[in-house]
Formats: structure tokens, C-alpha cells, sequence
């Protein structure tokens, strides 16, 4: 077909995506379903096969060989030495992982089905350990399952930044393309997880308040709410803008420290610094104990 963009000769997007929609029209064709449903189990990580088998040479893996190990990542490289391929896999901790595919054709049968070249593919591999010829421990595959693929590209890291627009409206785009914005997304739980340890290791209890207020009781801070409407009830609220003052009532009734981690919703301005709904800590210590027991 004159107008079937061949791969790794084209550059725009358009012409990557049918290329891919071609592609797994031909699984179809043969029985297999390009998009498969599910995610598969993924037993161990890159870091457990290191150190099961720091000190275990490639005769020794040959003659006692290991448990199939479980792995999944994305393809971040591919490449050929003779009969055998190897896939490049990355984890979400960075970390990364060979598998290889042994004998004749090996390229094609362990290249992702969609995929012009890495392609960012999430692949689950099972297979023994092993060693390459240069020492590198690598994942002989054994089996594999099927993973939803791309349809379009994905950025690429070490390419050109997104821009500020994609990376704010479009996060995923840019984790995709950063491990660094990934890195911040999870020292944001660790610190949440970190100030909820500190809280509760001081009595505090963690409570959730209602995000629907009356129009009466959405207080606790000078700012514009958001307005809905509550059909069973007939009912106009609107979404918190605080936290404190339900915290407040619970100090009432008789709850002496409470802590809440909450969204609150604030229709105001917005900018790369500011966001019409965030997350927001509210701690009432009630009263104040001298020492605890």
C-alpha cells in the first residue's frame, strides 16, 4: 500500500498511530487481542534477583537453575546479538532489567507486537536468572502475558521538555518523560504518609469531614466556593473551602485531638502555583496534656 507509513521513516504522529492501528488490526487477523484486559502479577523486583545471585557465576545458574522469576517494566531498549534478543525493561524505581529471548526470529517474538522500536511499553516477563556472555545478570523469558499497548507515541526521556501547558494539564505526559516528576510524586507520600505517623503517634485522630456544605456552614476562610446542586434533596451546596470548622464540632462532641488530610475547593484564580482544589492539613490539639502517660 502506497500510503502505509513504514517504521522508523516517519515522524509525525498521525502516521505513528495508524501504523499501530495497523498493526494490531493484523493480531486481530490472527486471533490475538492487541489490548488485553487485566494486569498481571508481578511477584518480584529487579532488587531480589540482584541479591539472590550477586555472588552466582552463569555455570552456576546453568546447572542449578533458578525459580522463575516474575518482572514487569517499561521498554526503554531493544536489541539483537545473533540468535539472542534482549528488552531493556525499567520499573517505577528505576531500576532496570535485561530479558532475553533465545533462537531463531527471537527479535520478533519479543519485540512488543505494536512497537516501531522501545515504544514504552509495559511488559510482564517470567523466566529463569541468567547470565550474558559480558556477566550481565539478566531474565531468560519463559513465558509471558499480555499488557494494554500505546496507540500513539510516547515522549521519550532526554528529549525536549513538554510544554509548561501539556505538563500541567497532562501529568501523566510528564512522568512519562521524567523520572524526576516521578520522584516528587512519590516523596509526596512518603511526607503525607511521614505526618500522619507524627500524628498519630501523638494520640491525634484522623477523621474525614463533609466535603458538601450548606450554603450557611461553607465557611472557615475568606474565599469564593463552588456551587452544585443536590437533586434527591433539592438542595444548593457548596463544596468546602475549609476544614475547620466541622473539626471544631468533633472537639464539641468530645474528640480532643483530630487531624484531618482533606480536599478543599476554592473558585478563584489559577496558575501554575495555584489550583482551584488541593490538598490541605487542619490539626486541632483540643487540650493540651503537660506530658502523656
Amino acid at each position: 500500500m502506497a500510503d502505509t507509513p513504514q517504521a522508523g521513516t516517519t515522524s509525525s504522529i498521525e502516521d505513528q498511530i495508524r501504523l499501530r492501528e495497523q498493526k494490531a488490526q493484523m493480531l486481530r487477523e490472527k486471533g490475538a487481542h492487541p489490548y488485553g484486559n487485566g494486569v498481571a502479577v508481578v511477584a518480584h523486583h529487579r532488587a531480589v534477583v540482584r541479591v539472590r545471585h550477586a555472588d552466582d557465576d552463569s555455570k552456576r545458574l546453568e546447572e542449578d537453575q533458578s525459580e522463575p522469576y516474575g518482572l514487569a517494566g517499561r521498554v526503554v531498549a531493544m536489541r539483537s546479538m545473533g540468535k539472542a534478543s534482549f528488552l531493556s525493561l525499567r520499573d517505577p524505581h528505576r531500576r532496570s532489567a535485561d530479558l532475553r529471548q533465545e533462537g531463531q526470529g527471537g527479535r520478533a517474538r519479543l519485540r512488543p507486537p505494536q512497537a516501531d522500536g522501545p515504544g514504552g511499553h509495559r511488559l510482564p516477563r517470567a523466566g529463569r536468572a541468567m547470565r550474558t556472555k559480558t556477566g550481565e545478570l539478566s531474565i531468560e523469558r519463559q513465558s509471558s502475558a499480555s499488557s494494554p499497548r500505546r496507540s500513539g507515541p510516547r515522549p521519550r526521556s532526554g528529549t525536549a521538555s513538554p510544554t509548561t501547558q501539556t505538563r500541567y494539564r497532562q501529568r501523566y505526559v510528564d512522568m512519562a518523560a521524567s523520572l524526576e516528576v516521578r520522584e516528587i510524586f512519590r516523596r509526596r507520600t512518603a511526607l503525607i504518609a511521614g505526618i500522619r505517623r507524627f500524628l498519630d503517634d501523638h494520640d491525634f485522630i484522623e477523621v474525614e469531614t463533609p466535603v458538601l456544605h450548606k450554603p450557611e456552614e461553607a465557611g472557615g476562610a475568606v474565599a469564593r466556593p463552588f456551587q452544585t446542586h443536590h437533586n434527591a434533596l433539592d438542595l444548593d451546596l457548596k463544596l468546602r473551602i475549609a476544614l475547620e470548622l466541622h473539626l471544631k464540632r468533633l472537639i464539641v462532641g468530645g474528640l480532643e485531638r483530630v487531624y484531618e488530610i482533606g480536599r478543599v475547593f476554592r473558585n478563584e484564580g489559577i496558575d501554575r502555583r495555584h489550583n482551584p482544589e488541593f490538598t490541605m492539613l487542619r490539626v486541632l490539639p483540643g487540650v493540651r496534656y503537660p506530658t502523656r502517660i
